[in-house]
């Protein structure tokens, strides 16, 4: 098996030095717009007319995790 030749793929360099570089400028933009959005977020829920905090906490945090899951599958496909 010393002898076998590499596989057609083998031979290609995929990984390029701005992918790394692209990957962590769009995980930063994506904590800023998070961060931004948390206003727009609380401002929502208190449309909705809740008063217990622990659940404004509880479904603001929900929502965040639901943003992060949206810009990660985003981040994957680029």
């Amino acid at each position: 098996m010393d002898g076998a030749s590499p596989l057609p793929n083998q031979n290609k360099n995929k990984v390029s030095n701005l992918g790394p570089w692209l990957h962590r400028l769009l995980v930063i933009s994506t904590i800023l717009i998070t961060i931004l959005f948390q206003e727009h977020i609380i401002e929502l829920l208190e449309l909705v007319n809740i008063t217990n905090n622990i659940m404004l906490v509880i479904i603001q945090f929900i929502i965040i995790i639901i943003f992060w899951g949206i810009f990660h599958k985003i981040l994957q496909l680029s």
